[in-house]
This record gives C-alpha cells, sequence and structure tokens, in this order.
C-alpha cells in the first residue's frame, strides 16, 4: 500500500509521468539532444513518452524492483543568476518536513555540481530522494531519484553511475528553452 502511495505521490509532483510508456532499455544517448546518459541496470524501465520532451524532461525511468523513479530536466537560456544552492532550494521546496542528510559539491561533466540527499514527504508520503543540479553551456540540469521510504544502496550507486557518465555537447536550441 505504502509503494502505492508513493508512486500516486511522485506522479502528483511531475505530472509527466502520467500515462508515460514505459520499456525495458538498458542505456540512453539522445543524439539530436546532443546528450548522452550513462547505463542503468535491466530491472530500470526508461519512458519513451514524447511529451516528455515538451515538458522539459530528457529522461525517466523507474525500478520495477524498488519503485524508485530517475528523472533528468534541462532549462536553457534562464536564471543566470541564480547560484546552484538556490536552483537546490527551489527543487526541494515541495517536500514537507524535509531535511538534508548530505550536500556537497562535485563535479558532473567538467562543471560544478551541487549534489543533495533529502527525506521528508511529497504529498504526504515519506521519501528519500539525491538530486543533483549544474550548469553547462547556458543550460541548468537537474537529475533526481526519489524512493520511497529510503533510498536503497543499489539505486544510489546506479544513479551515482548514471550522472558521472552524462555528457552535454553544447547544443542548447534541442533543449528547452526558456519562454517568457
Amino acid at each position: 500500500m505504502e509503494g502505492l502511495r508513493f508512486t500516486a505521490a511522485f506522479v502528483l509532483l511531475l505530472p509527466y509521468l502520467a500515462g508515460c510508456s514505459i520499456t525495458p532499455t538498458r542505456e540512453y544517448d539522445s543524439a539530436e539532444e546532443g546528450i548522452t546518459f550513462g547505463t542503468l541496470p535491466s530491472h530500470w524501465h526508461v519512458s519513451r513518452d514524447q511529451e516528455l520532451k515538451k515538458l522539459g524532461t530528457n529522461f525517466a525511468a523507474q525500478n520495477e524492483k524498488s519503485n524508485s523513479y530517475l528523472a533528468v530536466n534541462s532549462l536553457c537560456n534562464r536564471y543566470p543568476n541564480t547560484k546552484l544552492r538556490g536552483l537546490m532550494r527551489q527543487l526541494t521546496q515541495s517536500f514537507e518536513g524535509k531535511t538534508s542528510e548530505q550536500d556537497d559539491t562535485g563535479v558532473v561533466d567538467g562543471r560544478e555540481a551541487l549534489f543533495s540527499k533529502v527525506r521528508g514527504k511529497l504529498d504526504g508520503v515519506p521519501v528519500e530522494s539525491l538530486l543533483v543540479v549544474f550548469r553547462k553551456n547556458d543550460c541548468i540540469f537537474d537529475f533526481m531519484v526519489h524512493s520511497p521510504e529510503r533510498l536503497p544502496a543499489e539505486d544510489e550507486e546506479a544513479f551515482r553511475a548514471f550522472v558521472s557518465a552524462f555528457h552535454f555537447n553544447g547544443h542548447t536550441s534541442a533543449l528547452s528553452e526558456a519562454k517568457d
């Protein structure tokens, strides 16, 4: 029952997942967007819903074993003066009663990145999430993995490997442009 509540909360948080067609795959490479991601274990199922792109989502997947969800979003030519901590605050504002267990910096695709592990509730459901935000070539990228209750160590390891293999070749025109 808790897994069902988590799924419902996640879908409410990220409406683009509602109605996604999920197909099994091991890796994702989007040449038209100039993005390469790492691989995921075979029990992660990747969404191929074309509506995701219109919403600024470059990638979404679900782990059928743990019920964790992973998403990658991008936005270009927006918030040029907002620091990484400010961007992270925007990502975590939907968490009720949030606590940060870990905040640290690292490097993703040659750029400084902020990593944050957060516990809290999304739509009343307890979750643990690992979030990453960074900038590259006038674009903001955020990576997130959410899991009900606790993020399994194997999901965190797969997520970190997935993030570390990210590469963006700089074609911002193929990504989400800011609209005023």
